[in-house]
């Protein structure tokens, strides 16, 4: 499974440099880790991305490959974007608790418009019209 998770995982990335070509050095500096330790992807600030394979498995099932690589290329950009937002720096800065700056820095993120990229339909993302808040704003302005 974790050789079919690979092939999706840089199948992906690669969708996501055509794309968004202004993301392709961010994504080729990353270091692939496929792991059940998260729950769907996660970064850490040295560029270590983060997968769960039976996450990359469940949006897989029943979607054409166009359909996979948007979804999978969307958490790749989502992904990405809090090391190139610095958000690790910004939430030590206000010494911000952990889960609620995730979540405000979710917001910040997945209020963007990213062309060929769509949310995964089952694992649905925060974002503010969910929660009548104004899209546009920093993690800062969610978090307070």
């Amino acid at each position: 499974m974790h050789d079919e998770t690979f092939h999706i995982l840089r199948l992906a990335r690669a969708y996501c440099g055509e794309k968004l070509p202004w993301f392709a050095p961010a994504l080729y500096q990353c270091n692939i880790i496929v792991t059940e330790q998260v729950a769907i992807a996660a970064i850490d600030p040295n560029y270590n991305i983060y997968f769960n394979p039976n996450a990359i498995q469940k949006i897989k099932e029943n979607q054409s490959l166009p359909e996979v690589a948007s979804q999978v290329g969307f958490l790749w950009i989502h992904e990405i974007s809090h090391v190139l937002r610095d958000h690790h720096d910004r939430s030590t800065a206000i010494k911000a608790d952990a889960k609620l700056w995730n979540i405000a820095a979710d917001l910040e993120i997945n209020d963007s418009d990213w062309r060929g990229l769509k949310m995964p339909t089952d694992f649905p993302g925060l974002h503010p019209d969910k929660y009548k808040l104004p899209i546009g704003k920093l993690a800062e302005w969610y978090y307070y």
